[in-house]
Order: structure tokens, then sequence, then C-alpha cells
């Protein structure tokens, strides 16, 4: 479901500003309300036409950020990707011990 108001077209404008603002000094505030308002068009992409990493990187250079990852990874799954990471870390650290 697209955010109240918009179209995919109005979408397509935020990811296109994205895009050209990735190139010059990152704002990270702004790169986030945009990558925020453009996530259904985003899933709908995916979803739809399975696109490639390659793609994915090409039409969508934020979300290869480290912190659009973990915010994406945050807004799909609803948890926080860095506290899963470290405690599955954590809960092998005595196994990955061992190997050295």
């Amino acid at each position: 479901m697209l955010p109240k108001g918009e179209t995919l077209d109005t979408l397509e404008v935020f990811r296109l500003d994205m895009m050209n603002k990735m190139d010059e000094d990152i704002d990270f505030t702004v790169t986030g309300m945009n990558m925020s308002k453009t996530f259904a068009a985003r899933r709908l992409e995916i979803v739809n036409s399975s696109p490639s990493v390659q793609h994915l990187q090409e039409r969508w250079p934020a979300l290869l950020l480290e912190h659009q990852v973990c915010t994406e990874y945050q807004r799909t799954t609803n948890h926080k990707l860095k506290t899963e990471l470290y405690a599955a870390l954590d809960s092998h650290t005595n196994s990955l011990l061992t190997l050295a």
C-alpha cells in the first residue's frame, strides 16, 4: 500500500532526487526520510520483478549504505539487525574461539 496521497509517479520523483544527491555529500536525514517514503514502491518493485542486486544498486544506491541496510532490515522484520547479529555472534563465541 502506497503512502496516503502518493502515487508511484510521485515516489519516483523522491527516488530520482535521492539518486542525484548520492553523488553529493549525503544528508542521512533526508535520505532516510526519502527511503521511508519510497518503501512501498521499492517493495512493489522487488516483489513484482525480482530484480538483480546490480539493478537494485543502480536504482536504489542508498539501499546499500550501512545505515539504510539496518533500517531496511528493521522495516521488514521489526528487529534490529545489529542487535540480532551481535547476539548470534555471542552465542557462538565459545565455538569460534576453539577454532583459533
